[in-house]
């Protein structure tokens, strides 16, 4: 049965110690900037958190923005009985270098962005790379455990494991409106969060709009069902 819960976002902050953090510092792929933490009040049963690598030159960095995802994510989770009750924001920049790995497009060297996991990430169950719009038309994917068994299919191409339980998301996609059926409540934030917690593709040919809605003519908002719940309570917790 789901359990629908109103969370709230009042929180605090504070910077933290830079060497909780030494992945990113480390990685050449990142200019390290300095380590927010946001806690968030909720009566939630289950509590999570997040990891963020946040690129400080992104729509993303707009507090406005953020909140207002987060706030979207908080609602779709509730429909679970799941609240967020921390948020690790790891500030950085990016150098050109992490600009021109994600724009390699060569299918034998495998996704762009797994050099960069290679080099080093915070081992975290969920981990959000928040950026500018680097990509033509932009990125937005999660890499979950289904996603690493089908990279594993074959050994022709590199595997996606070092990047499992990571999600991209580039700044165009921090409004729904650029995602086609979208409503107002719907969050790209929250969609690819489910893809890993739940381990759950897209839901196609459903008749009313969801979270995870896929290409059908139903859309997509903030909602999961109880079947989308029960995988993401087996799955993740």
């Amino acid at each position: 049965m789901k359990n629908k819960i109103l969370l709230s976002l009042f929180f605090t902050s504070f910077i933290s110690s830079a060497s909780a953090n030494e992945e990113i510092i480390r990685n050449s792929y990142f200019n390290y900037i300095g380590t927010l933490e946001k806690t968030y009040t909720s009566q939630a049963d289950r509590q999570i958190e997040l990891t963020i690598i946040l690129d400080l030159e992104s729509k993303w960095a707009d507090d406005q923005i953020m909140n207002r995802e987060l706030e979207k994510t908080q609602r779709s989770l509730g429909d679970c009985g799941i609240g967020i009750n921390k948020v690790e924001f790891i500030q950085v920049t990016l150098p050109q270098k992490f600009k021109d790995q994600v724009l390699v497009n060569n299918p034998y060297l495998g996704m762009p962005e797994v050099p960069i996991g290679l080099e080093g990430i915070p081992e975290r169950k969920l981990l959000g790379f928040l950026f500018q719009k680097i990509k033509p038309y932009g990125s937005a994917f999660a890499i979950n455990l289904s996603s690493v068994i089908r990279s594993e299919r074959t050994t022709q191409f590199p595997s996606y494991r070092p990047l499992l339980g990571t999600f991209w998301i580039s700044e165009e996609n921090s409004v729904h409106t650029n995602v086609p059926m979208a409503d107002a409540t719907y969050s790209t934030l929250a969609h690819e969060i489910v893809h890993i917690m739940g381990d759950l593709g897209h839901l196609e040919n459903n008749t009313t709009r969801n979270l995870m809605g896929g290409s059908d003519i139903a859309g997509k908002n903030y909602s999961l069902t109880e079947a989308q719940c029960e995988a993401i309570m087996n799955h993740f917790f």
